[in-house]
């Protein structure tokens, strides 16, 4: 259980998030949406509609202007003594991201980049897992092919690449932890996405419908009702980059890879990584 202080920090408190209650038009128990399956473990759970939509309009955005990418799925925690203000707890996300695209832009060994940069992150609260974050990255492909790994904590081994950047930004910012996200054999879907999972990573091109419906399947844990809480002191539930597309407004594509499919502009979006400035925690 994380501890939070008040802002005189004088006194320590325990702080209960009370959980979204979304209107039955917001949300979906079906298995299927917009053409894709989703993952709501055959009407066990329900997905928010927006969270569908902004990362569905993610990847086709990303494709449409890169033929290739790869997306990886990490999850965050606190340190179980975490100490801090609550309202700065989700700040924490923006922080990370800002931190990870400074890092991501800086040209690596063979003088490449990454100039585009797509993400998604979800703030969750569970009171046996506490605050903690579900998300996700895509880069380009040409530059990068593999996740990377985290620390060896048996071993030593040092972590590399993207993982590596994450885990050593978020220790640093909370003393947190990352924990890395791969499809498991019990999982619904394991063969289907294993066949598009290489380097730690989902591999993404732009002509593969049959990729884009997995990684779609997969992702769309992160839109789950369950423990999404109200944001209140300050805290938001929601962080993601966005499309650099044209003004989007509701509807479908004609085709996967020419507009991307509209959503309507988040509110409180932040601005794609290439022109993010000091985030607002």
């Amino acid at each position: 259980l994380c501890l939070f202080q008040t802002k005189n920090n004088k006194k320590e408190v325990r702080i209960n998030p009370q959980p979204i209650k979304f209107r039955k038009g917001l949300i979906t128990d079906q298995p299927i949406y917009n053409g894709y399956k989703i993952n709501t473990k055959e009407g066990e759970f329900e997905c928010i509609k927006k969270y569908l939509d902004i990362q569905e309009n993610l990847i086709d955005d990303f494709l449409s202007q890169r033929s290739t990418a790869i997306l990886i799925r990490f999850d965050l925690s606190l340190d179980k003594d975490f100490r801090g203000q609550f309202q700065n707890v989700t700040g924490y996300t923006s922080r990370l991201l800002n931190r990870l695209n400074t890092a991501l832009k800086a040209p690596n060994p063979n003088g490449k980049s990454h100039k585009l940069v797509h993400y998604f992150c979800v703030t969750e609260y569970a009171k046996r897992k506490g605050i903690h974050w579900h998300c996700w990255v895509m880069v380009d492909r040409s530059i990068t092919q593999s996740a990377g790994r985290l620390i060896d904590r048996q071993t030593g081994r040092a972590g590399a690449g993207i993982l590596g950047k994450i885990e050593h930004i978020w220790h640093d910012i909370t003393k947190g932890k990352v924990t890395y996200v791969e499809p498991k054999p019990e999982y619904r879907n394991f063969e289907e996405s294993m066949s598009i999972f290489r380097n730690g990573c989902f591999h993404l091109k732009r002509s593969d419908q049959r990729a884009r419906g997995i990684v779609l399947y997969n992702i769309s844990y992160l839109a789950k009702v369950n423990q999404k809480f109200k944001p209140k002191y300050g805290a938001k539930s929601l962080t993601h980059s966005r499309a650099k597309t044209t003004k989007l407004t509701r509807g479908r594509p004609k085709a996967f890879g020419s507009t991307p499919k509209p959503f309507g502009s988040p509110v409180g979006a932040l601005k794609p990584f290439s022109i993010l400035g000091k985030a607002s925690c």
